[in-house]
């Protein structure tokens, strides 16, 4: 995270979005970084390394024997991000991620392909597990932040979001109807998040 935390002191930044690894990254920025005014977040992935050690070595076994498709499945049953996708069984999600992997080939061409981001997820699990016991010095985060959440996302997200609003000194905290962790994607509904992000930030000339 120092690497992100050294790019936001060199270009001045002040004002931070981050959607949940990303999220977590601008929340350990804003605490090491008194020039950031406000930071913006989308479920932090914080404290879940329980979570993850229930499914991130069969993910890794399966990205080192080149099983994609199977290592994209266990993250999604491992982070329980979709009740659909975690009622149904491997047998059936298989056949069906396999052939979108290959339908990716019409996809728009400026789209990084599946099979191209499912290996990256090695470095969320990093980042995420670096971020572990960060909660305890947010009381120090001198930002106005902004923490936000979909109503059908996991409860885990949830009760970081209640923690967060406990310990943030400077916070508010807005769930959207209806979405999920994917809300703030082009497979979600960007707009309404854009809009409370537009709400935030838009006191760009004033003090606080």
């Amino acid at each position: 995270m120092r690497g992100y935390w050294s790019l936001l002191g060199k270009t001045g930044s002040r004002y931070v979005f981050g959607l949940s690894s990303g999220a977590a990254i601008s929340l350990y920025s804003a605490l090491h970084l008194p020039a950031i005014r406000k930071v913006a977040l989308y479920e932090p992935p914080l404290s879940i390394n329980s979570i993850l050690d229930g499914f991130v070595p069969r993910y890794e076994r399966e990205i080192n024997e080149g099983k994609l498709v199977s290592a994209f499945i266990t993250i999604i049953k491992g982070l329980r991000l979709s009740p659909i996708m975690n009622a149904m069984p491997r047998f059936i999600l298989l056949p069906l991620f396999n052939f979108a992997m290959r339908s990716e080939g019409n996809a728009v061409k400026d789209e990084v392909p599946l099979k191209e981001l499912i290996p990256t997820f090695h470095y969320d699990n990093l980042l995420v597990r670096e971020a572990e016991g960060m909660m305890e010095n947010l009381a120090n985060v001198s930002a106005k932040s902004l923490v936000m959440g979909g109503s059908k996302s996991p409860g885990y997200f949830k009760k970081i979001i209640k923690k967060l609003s406990a310990v943030l000194p400077r916070v508010q905290t807005v769930e959207f109807p209806g979405l999920d962790h994917s809300g703030p994607d082009n497979g979600g509904k960007p707009a309404v998040v854009a809009e409370a992000l537009r709400g935030f930030f838009k006191e760009v000339n004033q003090i606080g």
